[in-house]
């Protein structure tokens, strides 16, 4: 994974296409540092139901803590922006002007499907880790489910399957019974994410994967790490 990677999805709703979804990691600057932007946005939806939710977050590339997290919803008749702003050196989160308790090295919704692609992950293990910004929702897991063969739009793929469970989470929550389909080398590109909802399962499917040249000032976080340089979890 490197920074100028895009990925594009089609996202379904049982057997029924109902949109699509863009995943994005791109080179931007926060409080005057370089840092990763990664960006999940997906749209479309049914007659008198329509979707488009994206979620934001922005990664320090030296501690691989999130610094900035963004939220909106927009679905049916709900919708809401949240955003989150990290201090991991005092362990607190700022949203809305009101300064709150989070944890020392966090990591949201977004930043943790990048960092699930830099972990090294051994068949059969469970991680845990404590390191979500919300503390009450601490710990979450990410369970090794098992290793398979995948189609999607863009291809057949060697994948490894794995489930993540976040107790705040409203698509990896427990009773969705998420999993998360990577590419079982060192790119672990995501080709999959499936989740079940109360009339059915939502899935994304990846269609393509390309990655754009980045600016000479972006050079030295390009590349990112390599997905086993680090335990993250």
């Amino acid at each position: 994974m490197r920074v100028g990677e895009r990925a594009t999805y089609t996202a379904k709703y049982g057997p029924v296409r109902i949109g699509s979804a863009v995943a994005t990691t791109t080179a931007d600057t926060l409080r005057g540092k370089l840092v990763w932007h990664i960006s999940i946005r997906i749209q479309g939806g049914i007659p008198l139901f329509r979707v488009d939710n994206r979620i934001d977050s922005w990664v320090d590339p030296d501690s691989m803590y999130a610094l900035r997290f963004v939220q909106h919803l927009h679905q049916g008749r709900e919708s809401f922006v949240r955003e989150f702003d990290f201090h991991p050196e005092k362990g607190t989160m700022t949203s809305g002007g009101v300064e709150m308790p989070s944890v020392t090295a966090p990591f949201d919704d977004a930043s943790m499907i990048f960092l699930v692609r830099h972990q090294r992950l051994e068949a059969g293990r469970i991680y845990e880790s404590p390191r979500y910004f919300w503390p009450e929702a601490n710990p979450v897991t990410i369970a090794v489910a098992r290793r398979e063969r995948v189609e999607v739009p863009a291809g057949v793929f060697d994948a490894v399957v794995v489930a993540p469970r976040i107790s705040t989470s409203s698509v990896f929550r427990e009773r969705s019974r998420p999993e998360v389909y990577l590419t079982d080398d060192s790119s672990k590109v995501l080709l999959r994410l499936k989740a079940h909802m109360p009339f059915g399962f939502m899935a994304l499917n990846l269609r393509s994967v390309t990655y754009d040249s980045v600016s000479p000032e972006y050079a030295n976080i390009a590349c990112g790490l390599a997905p086993q340089a680090r335990s993250v979890f």
